[in-house]
This record gives structure tokens, C-alpha cells and sequence, in this order.
């Protein structure tokens, strides 16, 4: 079975994102860690402005950083899901369950789970205090999936997941055809990032 340039592309960005301790240490932590930065840099010019420190002069330009930081903000909050667990999960299920019927594919099997980031192998003991706190304020939702379709869906599938402004992880793809290759049989994981309390924007 040969693929064309687009279905290569696409197949070459659904292996890239492939990887869940590499989701949580690589990209998730420092999303995390430019999100406590920014909320800072947020509350000090927030904090300097109402306190009338600076002169008329200088207001238009702090007032334009403020702006800027809260814009920079406001974008990370949109990397990951913000609510109770409940309410997140049956979202996430919502969102990919009809990406799942826009891409034609075939569900045989499916589950969902939701648990604390410390089980995973993130090395918890070395990591710094910050760092632990950030896991502990997250939440992994596991959706598991066993599809049947043909390689087209299941490329349209996971460019719709790419897509999407919240961070769905594709943990686990296991591809198998039929003796014409024509229908495939699918086993995929897909893990979404949800954070409860407080939320500054």
C-alpha cells in the first residue's frame, strides 16, 4: 500500500506527536512553566500599575505590556482543558467522537480513564518543587479506541486531533490491513490534559 505526498505528511505529524512521557516532560511542563512565569510577570505589572509607581509618561507602555501578557496568557490557557473532571471527560469524548464521524471511521471498542500525572514514569522524586506542584494540579484523560477504516480516515482523523486548539496527544498507534489492504484495523490512544481550580486570564 503506497502513500501520496499529503497522506505521508500527515502520517510523518501523527508519529511526531506519538508519546506520552515525552507529552508530559517536553512540551506540557514547559507550556506550565511559561504559563506560572507569565501569570507572574501578569500580577507584578498589575500590582506596579495600582500603585501608582509610574509616571503619566510611562502608563500607555505599561498598560500595552499588561496587554501583551495577558494576550500570551490567554493562548497557554487554551493548550489544555480547564474544569471538573466529570464535565472534561465527557467533553473530550464529545470532541473526539465526532471527529470520528466526520473522518468515517468505524468504532469497535473504546474506553476512557482519568488519573493524576504521578503515575506516570516521570522520574516524580527528581523533579523540581514548582514541577511537582504543576502535576499535581493536572489530570491525564486516557481514550482508547479500536477503529476500523480505510487510511484516508484515519489520516483525516488525526489531522482533525492536530488540529484542535487544546493539546489531544495520540500516546499509542498500533496499525494493522486486511489481506487487500484496503480496511484497517486501528488501536489508538489518545490523552488529554485537564486542570482543576483557579484560572487567571
Amino acid at each position: 500500500m503506497q502513500l501520496n505526498k499529503r497522506e505521508r505528511r500527515m502520517l510523518i505529524i501523527a508519529l511526531i506527536i506519538i508519546g506520552g512521557g515525552s507529552l508530559l516532560k517536553w512540551i506540557l511542563i514547559p507550556i506550565w512553566n511559561d504559563y506560572q512565569s507569565i501569570d507572574t510577570k501578569l500580577s507584578l505589572t498589575e500590582n506596579k500599575l495600582k500603585k501608582g509607581r509610574f509616571i503619566l509618561r510611562d502608563a500607555e507602555k505599561y498598560n500595552n505590556k499588561l496587554k501583551s501578557i495577558k494576550g500570551e496568557l490567554a493562548a497557554l490557557n487554551k493548550t489544555y482543558f480547564h474544569g471538573q473532571k466529570a464535565k472534561i471527560k465527557l467533553q473530550v469524548l464529545k470532541i473526539i467522537d465526532q471527529y470520528l464521524k466526520e473522518s468515517s471511521l468505524k468504532i469497535k471498542d473504546k474506553s476512557v480513564n482519568l488519573e493524576g500525572l504521578t503515575k506516570y514514569d516521570l522520574s516524580y522524586s527528581e523533579l523540581s518543587p514548582e514541577e511537582k506542584t504543576i502535576i499535581k494540579e493536572l489530570s491525564m484523560i486516557n481514550y482508547k479506541l479500536k477503529l476500523e477504516g480505510s487510511l484516508k480516515n484515519l489520516i483525516l482523523f488525526l489531522s482533525k486531533l492536530t488540529e484542535n486548539e487544546k493539546l489531544l496527544s495520540v500516546d499509542y498507534l498500533d496499525i494493522n490491513a486486511d489481506a487487500k489492504e484496503s480496511q484497517l484495523s486501528i488501536e489508538l490512544t489518545i490523552k488529554a490534559i485537564n486542570r482543576e481550580g483557579e484560572i487567571n486570564e
